[in-house]
């Protein structure tokens, strides 16, 4: 369910799949001391399209400075890619060609999708890099991990 737009205190938007994307999304943003993006479920990668609709509607969107989409890879990151720029294509929203570069229009809009914009996967993928690429560089004192 939309939430209202709130762009003055919040003229950013981050679109999520889902509850958990939006509990952890939003509690990073509040550890990294960000509090001018509005973190928001759009309820499943097959509800974007409808819910870029409504959100689009909402009579202060025109006053959102940038939108991030976030979404899970599931078997095919550039699939996924594709879907969400066919989403945004559909609302008259710039769409943008590649992960995590925005498009050159107002507003901003990038993707990132998860859990690193080129494996499939989820959130709780990126969770376990994560946690693999901390011990090892804090346990196992390794410079660095790569796959």
């Amino acid at each position: 369910m939309l939430q209202s737009l709130n762009p003055e205190s919040k003229p950013n938007l981050l679109l999520v799949e889902g509850r958990d994307e939006e509990l952890v999304l939003s509690a990073l943003l509040r550890h990294l001391g960000i509090y001018d993006v509005q973190v928001q479920g759009y309820g499943g990668k097959n509800r974007l399209r409808y819910f870029l609709t409504t959100v689009t509607n909402e009579p202060n969107f025109d006053q959102i400075q940038s939108i991030g989409i976030v979404r899970d890879a599931d078997n095919n990151a550039q699939a996924a890619l594709q879907s969400v720029q066919s989403s945004l294509r559909n609302v008259g929203l710039p769409a943008p060609q590649t992960f995590l570069v925005p498009a050159d229009d107002t507003p901003k809009v990038a993707v990132f999708i998860m859990p690193d914009n080129a494996n499939p996967g989820a959130l709780e993928d990126l969770g376990n890099y994560i946690l693999v690429y901390t011990l090892a560089r804090d346990v196992f004192r390794l410079p660095s991990v790569s796959r």
